[in-house]
This record gives C-alpha cells, sequence and structure tokens, in this order.
C-alpha cells in the first residue's frame, strides 16, 4: 500500500506549523506490526529517511493502542545503508542456510 506523497503541514502542539515535504511513502504490514519507510525533505532541500515501526497493543484496560518506534537516517549515513542492508541480509540468508 502506497500512500500519497506531497507537502503536509505538522503542527507541534503550540500551533506551530513546520511544512515538510514527503517525497516517498511505503507502507509495509507484517502482523501486528505495520511498517513505514518515510522519504522527507527539510526546507534547505536535504533529505532524509524515517523508518517507524508501530505494534498494536493490547492495555490494561482491554482497549488496543499502538506504540510507535522510529529511527532517522540522514543523508550523511545513507550512503552506507543500501550496503549494510544487503550484507544483513545475506547474512541472514547464509544463516538459514545452515
Amino acid at each position: 500500500m502506497e500512500e500519497e506523497a506531497g507537502i503536509k503541514e505538522v503542527t507541534d502542539g503550540i500551533n506551530e506549523k513546520n511544512v515538510k515535504e514527503e517525497i516517498y511513502t511505503k507502507v509495509v504490514r507484517a502482523g501486528k506490526r505495520t511498517y513505514f519507510f518515510d522519504v522527507k525533505a527539510t526546507r534547505k532541500e536535504d533529505y532524509y529517511l524515517t523508518i517507524t515501526e508501530s505494534k498494536k497493543r493490547l492495555g490494561k484496560e482491554g482497549r488496543f493502542s499502538m506504540k510507535n518506534t522510529k529511527s532517522f537516517s540522514i543523508k550523511r549515513t545513507l550512503r552506507n545503508l543500501p550496503m549494510v542492508c544487503i550484507m544483513s541480509l545475506h547474512s541472514l540468508v547464509m544463516a538459514k542456510m545452515n
């Protein structure tokens, strides 16, 4: 499921609006977890990646709630990310074969 990218206004609770441009958004559902991969642009046209894991949890009163965990990756760390992902997946496949 791919969401529409574009310019969004984000309110930080004090009625200040920050304009962030979403370049790309991809949603991956995996059981009780949902992963959001978002490429965004800053005001200075720098791009960054956010990966958000959202977990559905059962609360004390029997109600479901969502717990979000976010990870940011900025331009200087993005260069190594593809190779690290490939090496990690390769390691996973090799471990599974043994």
